[in-house]
């Protein structure tokens, strides 16, 4: 191993689109030695390890941000990862939605593979999940995340993805009816609201447990529809 490639990074930024703003991002992760900003499929991110040139990789999104304290742990991490057996690192990322950090609900701090040695593979199957074998660790310092700027865009997505998901379970050939359109949304809240502690977020706690159960309503709605119109609805 070249000892001058033993701690070198490469950030790998995903986008979705080229509008997206990679600006902020990019300046985060600028200590990385190299950075390679791709499309945001399992395929790229494939294509990605294998063109990086360095030891260690970190996958990061172009709404993402790498705070200072979570470079300095990334740095002493590498340092130390051999010594101590580990071959990667989970990291914690926290949403910033309508200007709040989220700790609690289904946009609560989530824990995520995505430091690691240039090795492993993402599976488009697991919902993009990244496997590599060997020893992981958990950083302690955030990736901050700001996945929505307001209302309008967060509904926008909401109809996209709640389209798709339908979509996907039609072609599964699993139905909806009314009593599933009604409980689903409300277990939803009430599991985002409640068991996952939503309320300590205050009136925002309230808000996006709704917005989760809205979702949740629209998947199940427009499956119903899919099926209505394909004359299988029951």
């Amino acid at each position: 191993m070249d000892i001058d490639n033993k701690y070198k990074i490469t950030a790998i930024v995903t986008t979705k689109n080229k509008e997206d703003k990679t600006k902020s991002c990019l300046k985060s992760a600028s200590w990385c030695d190299k950075i390679l900003t791709i499309s945001n499929s399992s395929k790229e991110k494939n294509h990605a390890l294998k063109q990086a040139q360095t030891r260690w990789v970190l996958f990061i999104n172009a709404k993402e941000r790498i705070s200072k304290k979570l470079t300095s742990e990334i740095k002493k991490f590498i340092k130390h990862a051999d010594q101590e057996g580990y071959t990667g690192a989970f990291i914690i990322r926290q949403d910033n939605i309508f200007g709040k950090k989220i700790n609690y609900g289904e946009f609560g701090k989530i824990k995520l593979l995505r430091l690691g040695r240039r090795v492993g593979e993402w599976q488009e199957k697991t919902q993009g999940i990244w496997t590599f074998p060997g020893r992981k660790a958990t950083l302690k310092n955030f990736l901050y995340h700001y996945p929505y700027t307001n209302l309008t865009e967060f509904l926008k997505k909401i109809n996209l993805r709640t389209t798709r998901r339908a979509e996907k379970l039609y072609r599964q050939k699993i139905k909806t009816n009314s009593l599933l359109i009604i409980l689903y949304p409300l277990a939803k809240f009430f599991q985002n609201y409640c068991y996952r502690l939503g309320f300590l977020e205050g009136s925002t706690g309230f808000v996006l447990a709704i917005l989760v159960s809205f979702y949740s309503f629209l998947v199940r709605a427009k499956l119903w529809v899919l099926w209505r119109q394909g004359g299988g609805w029951r």
